[in-house]
């Protein structure tokens, strides 16, 4: 057990030191979680394209490495629930054809405030921000390889 606390980074340490006072079940919770979140991979968000097409368009080679591939936000929640954090996320704005139709801030507002929306590329970076918080984790590294520039924008805007 000490030598595992030896390899945790520091934010990780002070955030077990907090949880160990808190109880035992707190502190299995919370270990099983850090061994979750030593599992590294990729997770690539996107109903259509794959990373080597986003490859081709950007020229980032980090696409042309193993991704995991989601294509809604069920999938997605689902891996980072199962998995834990991934070590890069890369985002798609638009996860449904009528989110193409998206053009402008004002057509996003109003989409995005309708009870009967689909999830977006956004949503799925809102549900990462209020994991990360509520589990006192940093958020990964991130891309956006979305075409959308409203969306794009407020996928930046929300992870800072």
């Amino acid at each position: 057990m000490l030598r595992v606390l030896r390899r945790l980074r520091k934010q990780q340490r002070n955030n077990l030191q907090r949880v160990f006072k808190k109880g035992t079940n707190s502190f299995l919770f919370f270990f099983v979680s850090l061994q979750k979140n030593h599992m590294k991979y990729r997770l690539f968000l996107d109903d259509y394209r794959n990373p080597l097409e986003v490859f081709d368009k950007t020229k980032n080679p980090i696409y042309k490495e193993e991704w995991v591939i989601v294509k809604t936000y069920v999938e997605y929640t689902n891996i980072i629930r199962s998995r834990g954090l991934p070590e890069y996320v890369s985002f798609d704005h638009d996860l449904e054809d009528e989110h193409y139709a998206i053009r402008t801030q004002e057509e996003w507002e109003i989409y995005h405030n309708r009870e009967d929306h689909k999830p977006t590329g956004y949503d799925c970076a809102l549900w990462l921000k209020k994991y990360c918080t509520f589990n006192n984790i940093d958020l990964p590294s991130y891309l956006i390889h979305s075409f959308s520039e409203v969306g794009s924008k407020k996928i930046r805007l929300l992870l800072g």
